[in-house]
């Protein structure tokens, strides 16, 4: 079993780096200097989420080949329905966040990072 689990891992590790010629390995580079806040917290019929943006992880380059930003702590304040409803119609994604994973990284692929 633990063959089968380090193989997975080598695939995975050789999937990036085939993926992104020119990249280091994702383990190979060291989280941000500035640590990961993220809360999530209910008030009434609300998920109020805040947090800096910054991953709980290490990350690719920044700045990179094709993306002159650094990362650096934001200020999000996300807030969402606890018992979200299917929208009757369809919006469009445009510049902005449309999600956030649990660690408060936000999802903006308008942005194409």
């Amino acid at each position: 079993m633990k063959t089968i689990a380090a193989f997975f891992v080598l695939l995975a590790t050789t999937t990036v780096a085939l993926a992104h010629p020119g990249h280091r390995s994702l383990t190979t580079v060291p989280a941000p200097a500035v640590a990961a806040e993220v809360s999530i917290t209910v008030e009434g019929a609300k998920r109020v989420i805040r947090a800096n943006g910054i991953p709980d992880h290490a990350t690719g380059r920044f700045p990179g080949r094709g993306n002159p930003n650094m990362i650096a702590a934001q200020r999000y304040v996300l807030v969402v329905p606890m018992s979200p409803q299917r929208a009757a119609t369809t919006t469009p994604l445009g510049m902005g966040p449309f999600g956030v994973a649990v660690n408060g990284v936000v999802f903006d692929p308008g942005a194409n990072e």
